[in-house]
């Protein structure tokens, strides 16, 4: 097999390791579009996504959620708990929707568990995959998704560009990582290499580091590690400003309240 060959077999199996791990979520009453991954801690299942596309919910409102699996089908229950930080680490525009354990198993994902997830060891250069569903390639109307297949960001980890000055941000690389998107390599969900496309409707995907290609080794899922979630854009920087999976482990280990039924 030649390098390009291998290269591309790599990166179809990275994405088909990521893409049972994402989902598209649909606000009907804000015809709101955004992505979410699936993380369990024990016994207990969450959708994570950014808490700017789901702190604004009401009691009632529906919240459907789609798969590469399944259409935009499922109504997510809730109503068990909403985790989101305290108040002086909202920077960390993470939250997590707590979902009723059998809800989750009718659900054909992966559940990403806390204890294999770590942003230690992301430095710029680093190589990252992102997965989600940008409006572009899954867009959904009137709460139908329409070819909503998974989409893959395989980028490098950056800096901050010294002297930059973004309105209302301050970086912290406590809290973010820094990542390229532009000239960077853009996959469909079989992995096949397509043009650039826009990340709007990719906040609250996840980000994961990628491994180099293995050599002489068999490649295995586990060795693709969640590292944060993707929370904004900085255009004139050509940056993805993520947000470290650090602060969204204690959103996991809240307090448990009681569930109030299913979907």
């Amino acid at each position: 097999m030649v390098e390009s060959q291998l290269a591309d077999a790599y990166h179809t199996a990275v994405l088909h390791s990521a893409r049972r791990r994402i989902g598209v979520m649909f606000r009907p009453r804000l015809e709101s579009q955004f992505s979410a991954f699936f993380m369990s801690n024990g016994d207990r299942r969450f959708i994570v996504t950014a808490q700017h596309c789901v702190e604004s919910l009401v009691p009632d409102e529906p919240l459907l959620l789609g798969t590469f699996a399944t259409p935009l089908a499922a109504q997510v229950d809730w109503s068990v708990r909403q985790h989101f930080p305290p108040r002086n680490q909202r920077d960390a525009d993470a939250a997590a929707i707590e979902v009723d354990q059998e809800w989750a198993a009718r659900q054909d994902v992966d559940w990403i568990d806390i204890k294999h997830v770590g942003s230690r060891g992301v430095r710029s250069g680093t190589q990252l995959l992102l997965a989600g569903f940008p409006i572009e390639k899954a867009a959904v109307v009137r709460g139908k998704s329409h070819g909503a297949a998974p989409f893959a960001l395989f980028t490098k980890a950056a800096t901050f560009p010294r002297g930059l000055q973004i309105e209302g941000m301050v970086p912290d690389r406590r809290v973010d990582i820094f990542v390229r998107f532009g000239a960077t390599e853009f996959r469909d969900a079989a992995g096949k290499a397509i043009p650039r496309t826009e990340p709007h409707g990719m906040s609250g995907c996840p980000v994961f580091l990628v491994p180099p290609l293995p050599r002489g080794t068999v490649w295995s899922p586990h060795r693709l590690r969640l590292v944060g979630l993707q929370s904004s854009l900085i255009r004139q920087a050509g940056l993805l400003v993520v947000k470290r999976i650090e602060h969204v482990d204690g959103l996991l280990s809240g307090p448990q309240s009681v569930n109030r039924g299913t979907a």
